[in-house]
């Protein structure tokens, strides 16, 4: 059991990871979200994952599609939070399988690669049936807890939209349906969100509508058992992992440098800043310092005299 004391230290942890301003009400989606969970964020998650080391599996995915002008791209803000989970949980000897659609599936295979984890590596095939793949997925993995970071979730119409309110149905690969089919199956599901449209963010809808710019339209109706907020989701996936460092007593974090590298890779990657659509080594506005900062931050709440080391990155 989490001494009140110690439990301050996941306080902190959810404090850093939405301590910037992101331009859409994260201090108020926080505290919807702490209503319902209780205990801190991170927290809640990292007990679950603890009782799948060295058993479990998990499925990870992400894949929000940014419109700028006549194209359709990929952003910073996920990828790098499914990077970092995947090394994490594998050092936890859990079992991962990234799933996600063809729009995000190069530029994933790039960054998920033999010296950073063992994770499988699934994609959702536009030209098939959604739920027929969904469901043998399932059937034949049998996940034991499913993670999406920055991934869309349908709106009350059963629309996908972004942050300015435009439609991207057309775009999306709607792994949130896999979701929803997962809680009949006692399987766990977290989602991790910035802005209100992703999945997750469906438990905590009023907020989203009342706070967040365009939130009445598109606002997420996808609820999860847990649900994780932060500034950007890449930094309350990093969370998490600060989280279930000093829980199981492990470093599972690495350090800004290594933050820096996947930046710079993303950039080559052709991966653009979600928020200013260009090709940039940032994420969601937050330069690479910022997010350095960040990182060093969580590392201090782990108290741990070492990290966790990844091979270089090519």
């Amino acid at each position: 059991m989490v001494s009140r004391m110690d439990e301050m230290v996941y306080d902190n942890i959810d404090a850093t990871v939405i301590s910037m301003d992101n331009g859409r009400a994260v201090d108020r989606l926080y505290d919807a979200a702490r209503e319902v969970t209780v205990a801190p964020l991170c927290l809640s998650v990292a007990r679950e994952l603890e009782k799948l080391k060295e058993k479990g599996k998990v499925f990870l995915t992400t894949g929000f599609p940014i419109l700028h002008e006549d194209e359709v791209l990929c952003e910073t803000d996920g990828p790098l939070g499914i990077v970092r989970l995947a090394y994490g949980l594998s050092l936890m000897d859990i079992e991962t399988v990234i799933i996600t659609g063809n729009l995000y599936a190069k530029p994933l295979l790039k960054l998920i690669n033999s010296q950073f984890s063992n994770a499988k590596f699934m994609i959702i095939r536009s030209e098939k049936k959604m739920e027929d793949q969904f469901r043998a997925l399932l059937n034949e993995h049998k996940p034991d807890m499913m993670i999406a970071v920055e991934s869309p979730g349908r709106s009350h119409d059963d629309r996908y939209y972004n942050m300015n309110g435009m439609d991207i149905t057309s775009y999306v690969t709607p792994i949130d349906l896999m979701f929803e089919m997962a809680s009949d199956l006692d399987i766990k599901t977290v989602g991790i969100g910035d802005g209100g449209n992703e999945i997750g963010m469906g438990g905590i809808r009023s907020a989203v509508e009342r706070y967040v710019r365009n939130g009445d339209k598109i606002a997420s109706k996808v609820k999860t058992d847990y649900l994780m907020v932060g500034s950007t989701s890449n930094w309350a996936s990093y969370g998490l992992l600060a989280a279930l460092s000093n829980l199981i007593k492990k470093p599972l974090l690495c350090d800004g440098k290594m933050e820096e590298s996947l930046l710079k890779k993303c950039a080559n990657l052709g991966l653009v800043d979600g928020i200013l659509k260009t090709i940039e080594t940032s994420v969601d506005g937050f330069d690479i310092a910022e997010n350095k900062a960040i990182i060093l931050r969580l590392i201090k709440e782990t108290k741990f005299d070492e990290l966790a080391s990844w091979g270089d990155i090519e």
